[in-house]
């Protein structure tokens, strides 16, 4: 049995923010099946070492998660050459799993085909919050969330709840789409507190003021006095 492990930066496939995917490549008897990891632009890669670029955000975390990843696929094609483990084994069991990264690119493609640029984005924003993308989405659950909300609401990210409680609803919108399970009733039953946003009025004085406030008819400030 021929088989190899390869990491490099995918520059064939391009996101619309210019980046491109880190692929995790088996080749196993010429069959290959790719694996993403993460994604960077091709100045943010070091191609020699096989690894982010320091002043990439978060490229010490995101490099040791990359690090482990190859280690791990490297130990398994070892073990898959000796006869110790299966493809499928070799593979990580993978099959019809879905990780959370998979499904996130998979929701980019299919956003960027349906020309949703909004939600795109959005997406594109939540998933490099994310530390970890390589956890099944089916192993996503409620504690997973109270780590996610944490995090969201820590320094390093510093949203509000509100924003938090937009990020949960896509994301239960992922795992809805791509997890052979659906979403848990304990998922669903995920929140957060939200603050009602207080909209800020002009007082009936303050009207008052605007309709005696005189101004030549020349001047554009009337449009908006009107």
């Amino acid at each position: 049995m021929k088989a190899s492990i390869r990491l490099h930066l995918y520059t064939h496939k391009t996101y619309t923010d210019g980046a491109h995917p880190v692929i995790l490549q088996y080749i196993i008897d010429g069959k290959v099946t790719k694996r993403v990891l993460t994604r960077c632009k091709l100045k943010e890669w070091d191609a020699k070492n096989l690894r982010l670029r320091g002043r990439v955000k978060d490229a010490a975390r995101l490099n040791n998660m990359i690090a482990s990843e190859f280690a791990k696929a490297e130990q398994a094609i070892f073990d898959l050459k000796a006869g110790k483990v299966t493809v499928s084994e070799a593979l990580g069991n993978r099959g019809n799993v879905i990780t959370l990264g998979d499904a996130f690119g998979l929701e980019l493609v299919r956003l960027e085909k349906e020309f949703k640029s909004g939600y795109y984005d959005k997406i594109a924003a939540i998933r490099k919050q994310i530390p970890d993308l390589t956890i099944p989405i089916e192993d996503i659950d409620n504690k997973w969330f109270d780590r996610f909300i944490r995090r969201m609401g820590g320094d390093a990210v510093g949203n509000s709840n509100n924003t938090i409680k937009k990020k949960i609803k896509l994301l239960r919108g992922e795992i809805l789409r791509y997890s052979s399970k659906g979403v848990t009733r304990e998922v669903k039953a995920v929140t957060i507190a939200t603050t009602r946003t207080v909209k800020q009025k002009l007082s009936g004085e303050e009207l008052a003021l605007l309709e005696k406030l005189y101004l030549q008819d020349s001047d554009l400030l009337s449009a908006t006095r009107d």
